[in-house]
């Protein structure tokens, strides 16, 4: 999903705050972090993390600690490309659907102005 090896995660090379763009690193740091403090565990959210080639990628992530004040826990990433781009092709279409109405409803009126203007004997 992000092109890392296992290599790279037990090297030490896999770090969130390295994943993590910098517009939600603040997030992660002020709401995330001391939810997770308090609560010992994050209901599933949003976010974004970098790919080993540079490129963004969407994800959901869930965690939760084994011990509410413990280092140790269980965390799941999934990627939301495939549904992001699912979203965006259905707000396209949507826009398209809207379009063709409003062209629908123009020809109609245009035809009901046409047909009620008198018509001129042709000479």
């Amino acid at each position: 999903m992000l092109g890392y090896d296992r290599e790279d995660l037990v090297c030490g090379r896999l770090r969130w705050t390295d994943l993590t763009p910098p517009e939600w690193f603040d997030l992660d740091i002020r709401r995330w972090i001391p939810e997770l403090k308090t609560t010992g565990s994050l209901q599933p959210f949003e976010k974004e993390y970098f790919r080993k080639d540079g490129g963004r990628i969407p994800v959901l992530i869930g965690v939760a600690s084994f011990q509410r004040v413990g280092t140790k826990g269980v965390a799941f990433v999934l990627d939301l490309t495939e549904r992001k781009r699912a979203e965006a092709e259905a707000r396209e279409s949507e826009r398209d659907t809207a379009k063709c109405r409003r062209i629908w409803r123009m020809r109609t009126a245009l035809q009901r102005w046409a047909s009620s203007r008198p018509r001129s004997p042709m000479k």
